[in-house]
């Protein structure tokens, strides 16, 4: 799917930014278990949320659902 000629693939990116700020700097108490042997970083919704932004931004009339956080 293309939108104004970019690639609708092309939203993880801003995660794989935030998620590289946070290389081998990951504080272990920032990792909570939502549920058993399924945990969650500090990291995964920083990621998350940049994008989230970065497809609302693009495409404002859909829904999406994550993994990790809530649908929107």
């Amino acid at each position: 799917m293309k939108r104004n000629g970019r690639p609708a693939w092309l939203p993880p990116r801003p995660g794989g930014r935030v998620l590289l700020g946070y290389f081998r700097k990951l504080d272990p108490a920032t990792i909570t278990e939502k549920t058993k042997n399924d945990v969650v970083s500090e990291a995964d919704r920083a990621a998350e949320a940049a994008i989230r932004a970065e497809l609302a931004q693009r495409f404002p009339d859909t829904v999406s659902l994550a993994k990790k956080g809530q649908p929107w």
